[in-house]
């Protein structure tokens, strides 16, 4: 088809007078390697074109939204999360409440799991905004809720206190579901005693004496990726968080699951008594 057409074009050409003006002496067997050279010329332009858009197209990207960016550690196979055999309640505390943190990380658990509020699996809380007498009214939030686990981000002060509470009060001296404490400013042993499990970074934190709080670089990736692995997990757990004898091993297993396969898990070692935790491990630094 395309040589169908030059062919057509070539003779219409010939017949325009600016063209017959500098061609109507010229011998034949140039004409004809003119008309040759022009064929090429549009053949090779014709190519050009078709490859150029070609690359173009395969090159543009999807436009991706905050949400997106968020670490993809979350992500599920397509299910139809609920909230019918309970919730995962994530409580956004210190170094994780930022407006910006909190909205896109809510975003996205909404995209994957749904929240509470539509039937879904997660139940957000930001503090202090959503607590209306401190942390501890974290336990009225939750009375009569069917509770499937329960996630602190930067766990505030007398976290321990508040889930010691609900322990004896709403659950007989044992949480049924999985606690897991992420970069907690709480007391160690306070959470200790009234967690599952504790993730924290060897040296993450810097004091802040203006505030008199620790502050968490939350714009850290490795951060985020804890976090969304957390959930992940958390979300397709059945039960309780360990199941065997042997509670240290199965507990560091965990936690370097949590934490990807590229990191280093320790046992947490109080500075003042020497004594290794069984369900507090720290991330070696980058």
């Amino acid at each position: 088809m395309f040589f169908r057409w030059t062919q057509n074009f070539i003779p219409t050409i010939s017949n325009v007078p600016i063209f017959n003006m500098f061609t109507k002496n010229l011998p034949s067997y140039i004409m004809d390697g003119m008309k040759r050279f022009v064929i090429f010329c549009l053949f090779f332009l014709t190519a050009a074109t078709f490859f150029s858009c070609g690359n173009k197209k395969a090159n543009q990207k999807s436009p991706r939204s905050a949400a997106a960016d968020f670490s993809d550690e979350m992500r599920e196979p397509e299910k139809n999360w609920t909230n019918e055999d309970g919730i995962i309640c994530i409580v956004f505390g210190y170094g994780f409440n930022k407006p910006d943190f909190y909205i896109k990380a809510t975003e996205k658990l909404q995209s994957i799991y749904g929240l509470d509020e539509s039937g879904g699996l997660i139940l957000p809380m930001l503090f202090p905004d959503d607590f209306k007498n401190g942390i501890f009214g974290l336990k009225k939030s939750l009375e009569g809720k069917q509770i499937k686990g329960i996630i602190f981000l930067g766990a505030p002060e007398q976290t321990c206190e508040v889930l010691s509470k609900m322990q004896e009060e709403m659950y007989n001296g044992t949480f049924p579901f999985p606690v897991i404490s992420l970069f907690p400013q709480d007391d160690p042993f306070g959470q200790e005693a009234t967690c599952s499990l504790i993730i924290d970074y060897e040296r993450s934190m810097v004091e802040d004496k203006t505030a008199n709080e620790v502050q968490l670089d939350t714009s850290s990736i490795d951060a985020e990726q804890i976090f969304s692995s957390t959930v992940k997990y958390m979300a397709n757990l059945e039960g309780a968080l360990i199941a065997g004898k042997d509670m240290g091993a199965e507990l560091k297993e965990v936690a370097q699951k949590i934490v990807g396969a590229d990191k280093t898990v320790h046992r947490y070692v109080d500075r003042g008594s020497g004594m290794q935790s069984i369900n507090h491990y720290t991330v070696e630094s980058n």
